[in-house]
Order: structure tokens, then sequence, then C-alpha cells
């Protein structure tokens, strides 16, 4: 396998270090943003979750939440 450097957050780091496989975790992101794959909620993680649900209800992702200025 080749390797490829990422940088995380302070909040990240803490919770991509409590993930059993991270490495594996980013590959299947990847390859479901390559499909244009929408995940379900049972795929999220628990802030993902969080501000999904917020985005729903407020119609903007919560202060803060990276990944939803990708919209």
């Amino acid at each position: 396998m080749r390797q490829k450097l990422i940088t995380l957050d302070p909040t990240s780091f803490e919770i991509a270090s409590k993930m059993p496989n991270f490495s594996d975790w980013v590959r299947r992101q990847l390859y479901a943003y390559h499909n244009n794959h929408q995940p379900t909620l049972e795929e999220l993680t628990d802030k993902e979750k969080f501000a999904a649900e917020f985005k729903l209800r407020h119609g903007k992702w919560p202060e803060g939440y990276r990944a939803g200025e990708e919209e």
C-alpha cells in the first residue's frame, strides 16, 4: 500500500484515536466519495449525526463544523 499524510485538528485527532481502524475508515470514505455515495445514519459518527440533524432542523451546519463547508 502507498501512504498519504493527512493533518487532523485536535478534535478530529481525538475521534480518530478512538477508532479501531482509522485507515480503513478513511479508505471507505474515499471510495464512497468517489462513487457519490451518501452515507446512511448508521455509517456516521456521533459528531456527524449531530451535525446532520442540526442541519435538518436549522437549515445550516453547526458553527465550526468543517465537513459541512463542502456542501
